[in-house]
């Protein structure tokens, strides 16, 4: 999976009911993914998008393709497959969702993923225990040894990371001298994973820009 980022900075200049002046900085931007025919590609939400569900993102899918979203809630999927209509449930994408890409049709397909960029100081994120598809929260590609969520994570823990190419998953276990070769995965913009708790823990992932 080819996957881009573009980051724009914007400043809002919001006027208060006694006429003083407030300023709030927004970052916005987009990724590009490519969706292969054929091929499985697991994706995260890595922006607060506007519009957010499949119908707005992945209009641009062939008639048949299908989207199969993680639900952390229920810890279960729910899947969605694009006929004549569009996306069938039409449903709402989350930032920090993850997701498996199933294009139809013949010939690669790029999708933008536009929003707005997770300002917060600090992410807040539950972590269940046993297995669970997410995204990183922020649209930058950082290695995962790096991230507070691999120091958080207990010993016995497992992240996979798919490999689309290849068709199968990059697995990397927590041991009491760390993560090994998977501290230096790098977690791509737009790539979902998925964790292996030994525990449940409450994730504070803190912005890394």
């Amino acid at each position: 999976m080819k996957q881009t980022v573009v980051l724009f900075a914007a400043v809002a200049l919001i006027a208060t009911v006694a006429s003083a002046q407030t300023t709030s900085a927004n970052i916005v931007g987009y990724s590009k993914i490519t969706a292969t025919p054929g091929q499985l590609t697991l994706v995260a939400l890595n922006f607060t998008a506007s519009a957010s569900s499949l119908n707005d993102l992945f209009g641009d899918l062939a008639s048949g393709s299908s989207i199969h979203v993680w639900n952390k809630s229920t810890g279960s999927y729910v899947t969605s497959n694009k006929g004549r209509a569009g996306f069938s449930p039409n449903t709402e994408l989350s930032l920090g969702d993850a997701f498996w890409v199933e294009a139809a049709g013949s010939s690669p397909v790029d999708i933008i993923l536009p929003g707005e960029v997770n300002n917060a100081a600090t992410n807040s994120a539950t972590i269940n225990v046993g297995i669970d598809a997410t995204g990183y929260y922020y649209p930058v590609s950082t290695a995962f040894g790096d991230t507070d969520l691999a120091a958080a994570l207990p010993s016995g823990s497992t992240v996979h990371f798919w490999d689309a190419d290849n068709g199968v998953y990059q697995t990397y276990n927590k041991g009491r001298a760390g993560w090994g070769a998977g501290a230096s995965k790098q977690i791509d913009v737009s790539e979902g994973f998925w964790i292996e708790a030994a525990a449940g823990l409450d994730w504070q992932e803190v912005r890394p820009f």
